[in-house]
């Protein structure tokens, strides 16, 4: 993206692309004012524990072993770190992780076509880790984690494939359907393992 800005390849999307990177900027700046002024249940702990998650998932995400053409991809684990924090400390600051996460995703490899897709491919979609402790009641923890990490990628598959259904809007709804879930399947299954 920079390389764009430097030479005289600029693409049209290139200042969109940036605008919508400086406002997930923004978004994560105000994501850690938010953990740390208004959540009553977080300590210093947690606060560390949730940026050392992030730092980790986002680490992991440069491992992939299959990038798929229009967006998304297979990664080893990148977003097991994030789960585990939101499963230990619940639904509110696993919230917060997963966006902070999905927006460093974005920044990382921005990909938009809409703002409306932005929103359903990196903020539902990785917010989607909240769920996670929504499991943990079931008695034997891993259990209880396993059903959580398989709500997550449910929850982000949906995301994903409203997402998708925007990309083929072109297309009728008997076309659309079966392509962004068939896309959706190509990688966020997968993603899972």
């Amino acid at each position: 993206m920079l390389f764009n800005l430097l030479t005289d390849e600029a693409s049209e999307s290139f200042v969109p692309t940036l605008i919508i990177s400086i406002v997930a900027i923004l978004l994560i700046i105000g994501i850690m004012v938010v953990l740390c002024f208004v959540t009553k249940k977080l300590n210093t702990r947690s606060i560390v524990f949730a940026g050392i998650t992030i730092a980790l998932s986002f680490c992991l995400s440069y491992i992939k072993f299959s990038p798929v053409e229009n967006g998304g991809s297979i990664t080893l684990a990148s977003m097991l770190p994030v789960i585990i924090y939101a499963y230990f400390y619940g639904f509110g600051p696993g919230l917060l992780c997963g966006v902070c996460h999905g927006l460093l995703q974005f920044i990382q490899e921005p990909y938009v076509l809409t703002p409306v897709t932005f929103i359903f491919d990196y903020v539902l979609a990785f917010g989607s880790i909240a769920v996670a402790p929504l499991f943990k009641k079931i008695p034997q923890k891993t259990v209880a984690l396993a059903c959580g990490i398989v709500a997550v990628y449910i929850v982000r598959f949906i995301s994903h494939f409203v997402s998708g259904l925007i990309y083929y809007a072109d297309m009728p709804l008997s076309q659309s359907i079966p392509l962004s879930a068939a896309y959706q399947a190509t990688y966020v299954p997968l993603d899972c393992a």
